[in-house]
Formats: structure tokens, sequence, C-alpha cells
């Protein structure tokens, strides 16, 4: 009777032992799934963030293209009226882009004189003198071309944009060009090509001229701005406001220079002063200086925080479309058949280039993907994040 008696003791001592211990693993396992579900919960409203952010991004640089797409009316608009040069013009729309913006590039001076060195302030500005040089040499070649080329193969020479910066993305960083970004490439330039060049006559103007040769380089110059815009904004994302400020400034130093020396006859008070009191003219000005140069370009330089170069200047193909709305609108022209096959056509483009943009996000994300900006000390990337915007 003794040992029955044993093993029922030690039976009862498992039973105690073994009891709690499968309690705990339960409960571990209860834990384990609880951080699980609330890791997939963050996971989730991260990327729900993240897709919201890319969708908040595409909207700002589809308004920017829309909004563009109006100077085409009002530049018209305002040569009939005005016997402004190209540069003159040019550099009237630029200036007032950088006063209006001029705040953003000086504020908190004494604290960048203080901290020059070290300062992401600093070389966001360095960045956006950068960027600005590459988009004045776009602008001036814009100008010298539209001398002896036609307006429409201008435009749609600066379209080739979108074709240079994907080009720049696979030479310099090594990324990927997905098959349905190669066919948003080929119809979006189908598609300017129909809406630009759908009425041109190509017996008579087949060969390349000296201003086509001349508007080729807007591309190259274009494409470059928006690709280092990219970089500098995702090395320096709060400071957007100052780098597009010192972007704008550039571009109207390099226009005065351009209109001063450029023989058409320079800057010229008296006839600038009777100018700036027609309101017929005064308006058009402060349109394209403020909202379509200066408001366009910063929201650009915000969008570029979370979208690729190439993804943006994809989107900014859509401006013809807006200009010819606006044409139709404002100037009275009509819709052509060209005209809807090249809307229809560079609409498809945007839409079949975002189809599998989202699953290299995480790629482009990637701090490798960086380029050190030239002249900017590379200690100032490490408070890229954390210093604020101010105004």
């Amino acid at each position: 009777m003794y040992f029955p008696s044993s093993c029922n003791e030690i039976h009862d001592i498992e039973a105690a032992l073994v009891l709690p211990i499968d309690d705990d693993y339960d409960d571990v396992n209860a834990d384990d799934e609880e951080v699980g579900e609330k890791l997939n919960v963050s996971d989730s409203r991260k990327e729900q963030q993240r897709m919201g952010d890319v969708m908040k991004a595409r909207a700002l640089i589809l308004l920017a293209a829309t909004l563009y797409g109006s100077n085409f009316s009002l530049v018209k608009m305002l040569g009939e009226d005005t016997p402004l040069s190209v540069g003159m013009t040019s550099t009237l729309r630029f200036g007032l882009a950088a006063i209006a913006t001029s705040p953003w590039l000086f504020s908190n001076i004494n604290q960048i004189r203080t901290n020059w060195s070290t300062s992401p302030k600093v070389a966001a500005v360095v960045a956006g003198f950068e960027v600005g040089l590459w988009n004045c040499i776009g602008y001036i070649a814009q100008a010298v071309g539209l001398k002896t080329t036609l307006a429409s193969k201008s435009a749609f020479f600066c379209s080739m944009a979108v074709a240079v910066v994907p080009l720049l993305d696979f030479s310099f960083r090594g990324r990927t060009i997905h098959l349905n970004q190669i066919v948003g490439l080929v119809l979006a330039i189908v598609g300017v090509g129909a809406l630009e060049l759908g009425d041109m006559d190509f017996a008579t103007g087949s060969s390349l001229s000296y201003g086509d040769l001349v508007s080729l380089l807007q591309p190259l110059a274009f494409g470059m701005g928006v690709w280092r815009m990219e970089t500098a904004m995702r090395k320096y994302p709060n400071q957007a406001m100052r780098a597009t400020a010192a972007q704008l400034s550039i571009v109207f130093l390099g226009s005065a220079i351009f209109c001063t020396f450029s023989g058409d006859g320079g800057i010229d008070c008296s006839q600038l002063k009777d100018i700036l009191t027609k309101p017929m003219v005064l308006v058009p000005l402060l349109w394209t200086g403020l909202i379509t140069t200066a408001l366009t370009i910063y929201m650009e330089s915000v969008a570029m925080k979370t979208l690729s170069a190439a993804e943006a200047t994809l989107l900014l193909s859509t401006e013809p479309v807006s200009g010819l709305l606006f044409a139709v609108t404002l100037m009275g022209e009509r819709l052509g058949s060209n005209a809807m096959l090249g809307s229809g056509l560079i609409l498809i483009s945007c839409i079949i280039s975002t189809f599998d943009v989202d699953k290299t996000r995480k790629t482009l994300n990637k701090p490798s993907d960086l380029v050190t900006l030239p002249f900017i000390d590379g200690s100032c990337s490490s408070h890229g994040g954390s210093d604020s915007e101010t105004t």
C-alpha cells in the first residue's frame, strides 16, 4: 500500500507542476499573438499613411501641372497687349516670384550665420541654387530657341524631360526601369507629340534648325533640375520653402542677365512703368509670377519628399492637356481630333505608370539612393530630418 500511495503523491506533484506550466505557456502564446496583432496594426497604419502621402503628393503635382497649363493662354494674351520681349516677361515673372518668397530665404539669418558650416538650412539653399541654375539654363534655352522655332516644337522638346529623368536614375542610381514605366513614357511622348505637333506641316519643317537644337537643351536642363530636387528634398525634407526661394532667386538673376545682354533692348524702366499701370498686363504678371511660378514650384518641392523624380515628370506631362483646356476656355480655340488623341494618351500613360510604382517605393526611400549634393558639407545630412522649417 505504500507504493501506490507514493505513486499517487507523485502524480499529484506532477499535476501541480505541469498545470501551471501549461497555463503560462498559453499566456505567453496569447501575449505573442497580441504583440503580433499590434505590430500588424502598426504596419497597416504606416502603410495607409504612406499611401496617403503618396496620393497627396500626386495630387500636388497634378494641380501644379494644371496651373502651369494656364501660362500658355495668359502669356499669349500678355504678348498681344504689350511689346514685352520673352526675356523681359521671364524677368518680371521670376522677379515677382523671388520677391514673394524672399522671406523664406532670409528667415533665421542670424542662426544660419552662426552655424553655417553644419546647418541644413545652408545646405538646402545651396541645393536650391543648383536646381535653379539647371532650370535657368532650360528657360534661357527655351527663350533663345523660340526666336527661330515654333512654340509647338519647343513645347514638345521640353516634354522630353519625361524620358531624361529615368535615364538619369538608371545611369547614376542604378534604379530599374520597369516595363510599365517604359510604356508610360512612350505613350506620354506620343501623346504630347499629337498635341503639339498634330497640325505641323512636316514637309516644310522636317529639318532641325538652330532654334530646334538649342531647344533640345530644355529636357536635359529641366530633367536634371527635377532629378536633383528629388535628392535635395529627401535629404532635407523640412527645407522645401528655403530651397524653393533659393531656386527662384537664381532663375530671376539668370533671366535678368539674359534680358540685359540678349539684344532685345534690355530692361526699359520707362516702358516698364507704363506697362505695370495697365490691369490687363498686371493681372497676368501677378498670376504667372505668384501662382504658376512661386506656388507651383513650392508644391513640386513638397511633393518631391515622397515621389520619385521620374514619376513627378511623368505626371507633369499632363501640362499640355490643361493648357489645351485653358486655351479652349479663355481663347476660344477649337479642340481637334489630334488634341483629343494626345490628351487621352497622356492620361493613359499616367495611369499605367503608377501600377508598379508602390512596389519600388521602399527602394526609392533607402539612404543609399541619396546622392551627395556638390559643395555641401557631408556633416549636414545628419540634421536634415530634425531641423524644422520656419518662415
